[in-house]
């Protein structure tokens, strides 16, 4: 079946009036459009709509209309609508429905107020019902106090691109940043198999414009409203903008690529995802926080991060603290596929002071037992510093990287000894770079620069050791043409007495 869009477009237009026409146009102007039913196909595929012949409208007023969409066209067409309105001063109130049970839009007044704003729908009827209530002495006679008025405009426009996404057991949560979107205006589908199905939403504080609207359905059906409408709370834990139990959401957006202005989106089944947490409310925003959470005695609790900052995605681990029996697993994403670092009570804590680079990152509490991590955001140099010892990671910006997303980000990593120098022990556990992009490994890159070693797939799960060194230094450069994952570094360094600064660097 073909799938078209309809757009609605109401647009305020200021008419002109004087005196002497008032009584002489009140009568034809106080009376509702006379179109009780509007027909667009694709002979008819534009039409502007007002509230009366006139445009303005008088005090205590119901109209009712109806409008039937058949987007039987040539092409995949949606139905745009946009909303135009200016000095609406009463309680007047413009509600749009599906002519079933969904109020589709609703928009009354109490100020005077000029917008214009589109919406998008797929829905074969749509009913209208305007309201007014009693409009002030003085604003009900002509121009110059401010009439009020509002028009819509109907037209077909083409489909947009659709990204769809299918969560279930095995794939219960995804990460959506903005700059996976399409260019333009698309569309976001995501449907469940199973269970609750909530959609997150962190909005950089750039984004003011929030070019979003939001549909319970894999169609412009049944429109819950537009993101600028509906509260988002950043409060940790974060609470859902949309929950369903029927499976299936969608968002339509329009994007400019506005490089500091990024929304991210995450959606999940909340059965699965937060099974065996203490309750629900498992997701965090990342900024400083303290969490301490508790896993069911049924399974292992899933804990996420989320920040949307990009490309300077920073989430620092302040302390970190574990005392249950078994191994607490740090992953980059929702599951086991890509784990940071994995850890018993005793070393846990020793990643205190790490700093990742990921849109989500998770713990996986094991059952019964509990964490206390405090974290923090930043935005301070890609520096690690540490006095007597440190066991840490490194990875690639966002990794492991979408595979359909091109790197744009350089990056300057490095760990520095603030005591003097010490024995670093450095492991590839996961490399995968393009041939033109370059990844070296610099000893006392912050200060002298060695010989840079260049990395390659041959030193996966090689051990590289540099004796006596103050620091060392990654310096990542992916290909703006390339896709690739990224790379993850595992180290630790010990202190030595040894300052002596030397070049030499041993292989094993």
């Amino acid at each position: 079946m073909v799938h078209l869009f309809l757009i609605v477009f109401l647009n305020i237009f200021l008419p002109v009036y004087v005196l002497d026409d008032v009584l002489a146009t009140r009568t034809k102007a106080c009376s509702c459009n006379p179109i009780s039913t509007l027909i667009l196909n694709k002979n008819n595929q534009k039409a502007n709509f007002t509230p009366t012949l006139t445009e303005y409208y008088c005090s205590n007023t119901i109209c009712n209309w109806k409008i039937e969409i058949n987007y039987d066209l040539p092409q995949p067409s949606i139905l745009y609508m946009d909303f135009n309105k200016k000095n609406i001063r009463s309680q007047d109130c413009l509600t749009i429905t599906n002519c079933n049970y969904r109020t589709l839009f609703t928009e009354c007044e109490s100020v005077s107020l000029v917008s214009s704003t589109g919406y998008f729908f797929q829905e074969n009827e749509l009913c209208i019902n305007f309201n007014t209530a009693n409009i002030p002495t003085g604003y009900e006679q002509n121009s110059t106090n401010g009439a009020p008025v509002w028009s819509l405009a109907f037209t077909f426009i083409n489909a947009p691109p659709i990204k769809p996404i299918s969560l279930n057991s095995s794939n219960p949560a995804i990460a959506v940043h903005t700059t996976e979107l399409f260019n333009g205006i698309g569309m976001l589908t995501v449907i469940a198999d199973h269970g609750t199905l909530d959609m997150f939403v962190l909005v950089s504080h750039t984004d003011t414009t929030y070019p979003y609207l939001l549909y319970y359905s894999d169609q412009l059906k049944n429109f819950v409203g537009s993101l600028e409408r509906i509260a988002i709370f950043n409060s940790s834990p974060l609470q859902p903008v949309m929950s369903t139990a029927d499976g299936v959401l969608s968002v339509l957006y329009s994007i400019n690529a506005a490089p500091n202005a990024f929304t991210l989106f995450f959606f999940r089944i909340r059965e699965d995802h937060a099974a065996q947490c203490d309750d629900f409310k498992n997701i965090y925003k990342v900024r400083y926080d303290v969490i301490k959470r508790s896993a069911l005695s049924t399974g292992p609790c899933v804990i996420t991060l989320l920040d949307h900052r990009y490309p300077t995605i920073r989430t620092k681990l302040v302390s970190l603290s574990y005392n249950g029996s078994n191994t607490i697993k740090t992953v980059a994403g929702y599951n086991d596929d890509y784990i940071l670092f994995e850890a018993d009570k005793t070393l846990f804590g020793n990643y205190s002071g790490t700093v990742l680079y990921g849109t989500a990152i998770s713990f996986i509490i094991p059952a019964n037992d509990t964490i206390n991590v405090v974290i923090d955001s930043t935005q301070s140099t890609s520096s690690t510093t540490f006095t007597n010892s440190i066991q840490s990671i490194m990875t690639s910006n966002q990794f492991p990287y979408p595979e359909t997303q091109e790197l744009i980000y350089v990056q300057n990593l490095s760990s520095i000894c603030t005591a003097g120098n010490a024995n670093f022990s450095l492991t590839f556990e996961y490399f995968d770079l393009s041939l033109n992009s370059t990844l070296y490994l610099v000893p006392n890159g912050a200060n002298g620069r060695d010989l840079p070693i260049l990395i390659n797939q041959t030193n996966v799960n090689n051990t590289i050791k540099l004796q006596n060194k103050n620091n060392f230094l990654l310096s990542y450069t992916p290909s703006t043409d390339s896709k690739e994952r990224g790379f993850l570094l595992r180290y630790n360094a010990v202190f030595t007495l040894n300052s002596t600064n030397t070049n030499e660097n041993n292989h094993s």
